[in-house]
């Protein structure tokens, strides 16, 4: 599996979990993106805390500075691969597809996934 598959795996995993928690479909691609949007934030805040930890000064994150261009990167992403061409959904159609054990399967590395981020935030910002 490519990483470009992979991402739009995790986007598929949750696409789906906002599915089964508003069954009627209403913002659920907006709910996905920003969910992704966040645990990619999570994650680039956890690299700036490690790099203030590694380099011993304090990185800052300001509208214009050179660190928001990972923000910038996010944003790009996420415009060319979910809101301009819609390939989203051949991805979708494509999970879809998958035999269960291994869409389980995929579930668990996505959650995990999603897990270690958070908790690698929270230790990131303790430190």
């Amino acid at each position: 599996m490519s990483l470009v598959e992979m991402y739009y795996y995790f986007f598929y995993k949750i696409y789906r979990l906002m599915g089964t928690a508003n069954p009627n479909g209403a913002g659920n691609k907006f709910r996905a993106i920003l969910s992704m949007t966040f645990v990619e934030c999570w994650l680039i805040f956890s690299i700036y805390n490690y790099l203030d930890l590694i380099l011993k000064q304090t990185i800052t994150i300001g509208l214009f500075s050179v660190t928001a261009l990972p923000f910038i990167v996010i944003l790009l992403i996420k415009w060319f691969a979910f809101i301009k061409d819609d390939k989203w959904i051949i991805y979708t159609q494509k999970f879809d597809d998958w035999p269960k054990v291994k869409n389980l399967k995929g579930s668990y590395v996505v959650a995990v996934g999603v897990i270690f981020i958070f908790g690698n935030l929270i230790v990131s910002g303790y430190l």
